[in-house]
């Protein structure tokens, strides 16, 4: 009877109650990391309610075509807000400001450096399969303001956060 309890305390801790729902709890902390084909991105994420985060992070993507190559890399700041929950599902959308650098390369040997700024719409679906850890997909739209080479950018993530 003993070793019954004791796997479901920690099938409990592991996997969650038979509903599977999770809630972010306020105050939380995250470590995301997230990238899907050429853009990566890590960040850290504060809870500062249950419904409102701010999220700080770094980000790398790159962009090839016939008559230019570019490098980039970023920082951004993002409030995001909850908006929608079922399960362990989380809907949320946001807005953000960045700070770009670019390093382009044209095919004629060309070299030129850009520091641009812009803000970002996101909206992001995350899965708590336990609560500390969450797998998430997130689609990105930036607005570069002041760029040489970028009117927009659309991007998508897929992704896991590390909750403590």
């Amino acid at each position: 009877m003993k070793t019954g309890l004791i796997t479901f305390v920690v099938a409990l801790i592991l996997f969650g109650d038979a509903n599977a729902q999770y809630q972010k709890m306020a105050k939380s902390n995250s470590v995301n990391v997230s990238g899907f084909g050429s853009h990566l991105n890590l960040s850290w994420t504060k809870q500062m309610t249950n419904r409102n985060s701010l999220t700080l992070g770094g980000f790398y993507f790159s962009d090839n075509s016939k008559a230019i190559d570019t490098d980039n890399l970023g920082v951004d700041v993002n409030f995001d807000r909850w908006v929608w929950r079922l399960g362990s599902f989380y809907i949320s959308s946001g807005s953000g400001i960045f700070l770009n650098h670019t390093n382009a390369q044209s095919a004629a040997g060309g070299h030129a450096n850009d520091i641009n700024y812009g803000f970002n719409l996101r909206g992001e679906v995350e899965f708590y399969p336990v609560w500390w850890f969450v797998f998430a997909a997130q689609a990105n739209q930036m607005i570069f303001l002041g760029s040489e080479f970028f009117n927009s950018k659309f991007v998508l993530g897929l992704g896991v956060k590390v909750v403590f």
